[in-house]
């Protein structure tokens, strides 16, 4: 079943994100948006409306997502904690050093 609905109305092309329940953008309804965009591109649209089905237009990034990135600091990032004493480094070091 597709996240993204491309409607047209006119010259005003209408994409609705439908990604219950909370329409959260994660890489499937990125993926379909991009497409859609791309679809749009060779149209005759003046306008474009971007709108979520449901009770709101979208949560954001999708956290069940992200949580499955890789929780590990850049090697950049490591090397610039290692040299300073910002509490926020210290904080990272020690939440690291746990795992």
């Amino acid at each position: 079943m597709p996240t993204v609905t491309l409607e047209r109305r006119g010259a005003v092309a209408l994409l609705t994100l439908d990604n219950p329940p909370a329409n959260a953008l994660g890489s499937p309804v990125l993926g379909e948006l991009a497409r859609a965009a791309d679809t749009l591109r060779s149209d005759d649209s003046r306008a474009v409306v971007v709108t979520g089905a449901g009770r709101f237009f979208s949560a954001g990034l999708d956290l069940f997502e992200v949580a499955a990135w890789s929780p590990r600091p850049t090697p950049r990032a490591s090397r610039a904690c290692s040299t300073t004493s910002s509490p926020r480094c210290s904080r990272s070091r020690s939440r690291w050093s746990r795992r």
